[in-house]
């Protein structure tokens, strides 16, 4: 029946597969059908009640990154972006390597008018997928946006010069 409820909701009849999600989960509360019901919604254009769904789902199971992703995801589609960065922010202060995360955590801080920290999400990003010349470009951006002398720029400073040693380092190991 999952089978089926996924083939629904890729076809666009997410009544359909509202319907089978919502009959999982009563059988089981597994995360998987939780996005799915979510997403069922979402598809009918019932964000807040996607929203609520993903909200009741972290409550069970705490720090899960396909949780957290679709939940930050839906809430900058509902335009609330500003939530979603205090979300995504939250878990990639304890979850460092969840690289896909800083795209979103970059959508959000740019929809809530935050320039600076987007570019160093994008960073981080870039980063993260070893695009490090990328991402010097971004953290480079990050600080041009942040006011001198201030603990943001501080912080991308420091950040910067890490990407550059990671930059030395990668560059060390090809010559060898």
């Amino acid at each position: 029946r999952y089978a089926l409820a996924l083939s629904l909701l890729r076809e666009g009849a997410y009544k359909e597969s509202e319907k089978i999600f919502e009959s999982l989960l009563k059988q089981n509360e597994l995360i998987p059908y939780f996005i799915g019901l979510a997403r069922s919604k979402f598809g009918q254009q019932l964000l807040e009640e996607s929203i609520s769904i993903y909200k009741k789902s972290l409550k069970l199971f705490p720090n899960d990154y396909s949780l957290t992703y679709y939940l930050s995801t839906t809430l900058i589609a509902a335009k609330k972006p500003l939530q979603a960065l205090k979300i995504l922010q939250t878990y990639l202060g304890t979850n460092k390597n969840a690289t896909p995360l800083y795209f979103p955590a970059a959508q959000a801080a740019s929809d809530s008018g935050r320039q600076a920290l987007s570019y160093r999400f994008l960073a981080e990003y870039a980063f993260g997928n070893g695009q490090y010349k990328n991402s010097l470009q971004y953290i480079n951006t990050a600080l041009k946006a942040t006011p001198k002398g201030s603990n943001q720029a501080a912080a991308h400073l420091a950040r910067k010069r890490e990407i550059e040693k990671q930059m030395s380092d990668s560059l060390g190991v090809l010559r060898q």
